[in-house]
This record gives C-alpha cells, structure tokens and sequence, in this order.
C-alpha cells in the first residue's frame, strides 16, 4: 500500500524534491554526440564560447538566468557561477567540438562570414534540442517516481498537470520539429557546406555586458489565423540569435532558414531594439555582474517576465529603461 502525504505542504516538498531529483538524473545520464552517426560520448561542450563569456566575467564569474529546478527559478532565476560551468550541456564528442566549432569560439568582426557564423547557428540549435532531451527524461524520471512514491493522489496530479503537458509538447517537437531541421542541417554536418542559413548581424562598438546562444520560437509572430503554422504535426518556425561580448564591442548574429525570413523581417522590425529580442524571446542570458547588479529591481522584474515566455502573449517593452536603450538595431549586415 502505498501511503502519500496529505496536507499541500507536504505535498509541495515532496513535488519539489522529486522535480530536482529528475533534474539531477537527466543531466548525469550518458548522452551521445549530437553529430548523427557518431556513438562516441558527449562532453560538456558549451552553447556560448569561454572566450566570449571571459570579455564579461569578473572574478572568472558571471549572472546566469538558468537555475538548477523550475522551483528555484520561480523564486529567483539569477545567480552566479562559473564561466567553466555556464552554458555548458552535453553535446558532442571532443574530435566533433573541436572539428566544428574551433573558429566559432575565436570569432571577431575579421572573421565574420557565413561558415562561421553557421557553426554558431548549428551549435545553438544543438543546445536547443538536447535541453528539450533533458526535460523529456526529467518528464519520464518524474512520472516513474511520482506512481512508484505518491500513488494516485488527485491534488498531487493536478499539481503536476502542467509539468506532464510540458513534457507532452517537448515531445511534440523532438518528434517533429527536430527532425525536419535536422535535414535542413545535413549537408553542414556531413560536408560541411555553409549557406544552410542566412544570417543578419549587428556589430555595437562596445561590450554591452551580456551573452546568449539561444533558439528563437517565431510562432508569437505569427498572426493568430496562420492556423497552419502552428499545428502541432508543423514544424514550429524558428531562428537563432548569437550575442558574442569581445573586450570593446558586441557581434549580435541572428540567423535562420530563408523559409523563415519573413517572420525575421517582422521580428526585426516590431522590436526595433536589441533587448527587445534577447528579454522577450531569449530563455537563457549570461550578464556581466557589476552590469545586472546596475538594473533597478522592477526591470529585474520585467526581466525575469520575459524570460518565462511572456511574448507569447504580449511583448514587455523595456524602451523605458535607461539602462539599455541605446542598444538599437541599425546597419545590419546580410550574410549568407
């Protein structure tokens, strides 16, 4: 017989012990080499170059907004860490890491062209998927703790309602999302051609103090009657942004399938600036400290809104801050 708290207290400490449980296992599970046909073992590569996130750290640290549990980041996605620990997933093998993506980390405005900017596009998409892998295991470790310790308490299940529909539509998209894109990939990981994506960058003649490699999802572009584009046996529209800090300036690259250049267009066009992007759309962001300690707590506040997806619903606009208007996208460069 299986005996489960009672009292929502309980329940809530239970919950939350079992989701960090999950979120433990799914990250020390042994993944292989993103590159398809290689059975070697992934290594903790990173999404966002050490040199890059060197121009922002101070005392070889800097603020992440990507917290170890969903419950911590409810109660406060920022901290510190290490920059040999931040951005960091397994993704792939140490011959592939270096094979593919050695110019990627050494990037500067002399060696801005389409191959290099590819590598970033790919690595970024990688780091996409493989995070999506974590949270289905976490999903099937949660399911498996949750029937085999709380039995079929009713508050319990719907307390993990939401928790259970994420891990449906992650599923969703690794089931078709990730395959369609990965074709689209092909020729760059089996011959390495470039010209799979096109991209739009913007050089700042500063470092502006942030870092992200992160997966744009375009839907909340998307007027609500393209019923097409967002059916679930659709692949779901995306683009992917590159913000690279060198000692004085900033390269900010996006980049996509030309399928989607459209929806970039218009992206590009309703945010008119830089922080509109990354706090809007962006989920994982890497500050300079003494640059995030400057934000007044409410733009904290707004920050952490963004982050939680809020664009798909309305887009926060942080043109009133002072802090970060000047970061204004002009003069952009097309790169194929």
């Amino acid at each position: 017989m299986i005996i489960y708290p009672q009292d929502e207290e309980s329940i809530n400490r239970k919950i939350l012990s079992i989701l960090e449980n999950a979120t433990r296992k799914s990250k020390a599970k042994r993944y292989k080499c993103f590159i398809p046909d290689c059975n070697e073992g992934a290594i903790n590569s990173h999404s966002q170059s050490k040199n890059s996130l060197k121009n922002i750290s101070e005392n070889g640290h800097i603020i992440t907004s990507i917290s170890k549990s969903f419950y911590q980041y409810i109660r406060n996605p920022f901290h510190e860490i290490g920059i040999n620990d931040a951005s960091c997933f397994k993704g792939f093998c140490p011959q592939h890491d270096r094979e593919y993506f050695n110019k990627a980390d050494n990037i500067d405005v002399n060696s801005l062209n389409g191959k290099v900017l590819d590598e970033l596009a790919f690595r970024t998409f990688a780091y996409e998927i493989r995070t999506k892998e974590y949270i289905l295991e976490e999903c099937r470790v949660v399911k498996k703790q949750v029937d085999r310790k709380l039995g079929n308490s009713r508050l319990i299940r719907e307390k993990l309602e939401w928790y259970f529909a994420n891990g449906v539509g992650v599923k969703n998209f690794l089931a078709v999302t990730y395959p369609f894109y990965m074709k689209k990939w092909e020729p760059f990981y089996k011959n390495k051609n470039c010209g799979i994506v096109k991209h739009i960058v913007f050089s700042f003649d500063k470092n502006i103090g942030l870092s992200t490699s992160t997966s744009i999802d375009l839907n909340p572009i998307i007027e609500e009657e393209s019923i097409e584009l967002q059916n679930l046996m659709c692949p779901r529209p995306f683009a992917f942004l590159n913000i690279v800090p060198r000692e004085d300036l900033t390269i900010a690259a996006l980049s996509y399938f030309p399928e989607q250049e459209k929806l970039v267009n218009e992206l590009i066009k309703k945010s008119k600036s830089l922080v509109q992007i990354i706090f809007n759309y962006c989920e994982e962001i890497l500050f300079k400290p003494s640059f995030f300690d400057s934000f007044p707590e409410d733009m904290k506040k707004e920050i952490k809104r963004g982050l939680s997806g809020w664009a798909f619903w309305k887009e926060i606009d942080f043109s009133t801050f002072s802090e970060l208007s000047s970061f204004v996208l002009t003069s952009p460069q097309y790169i194929n």
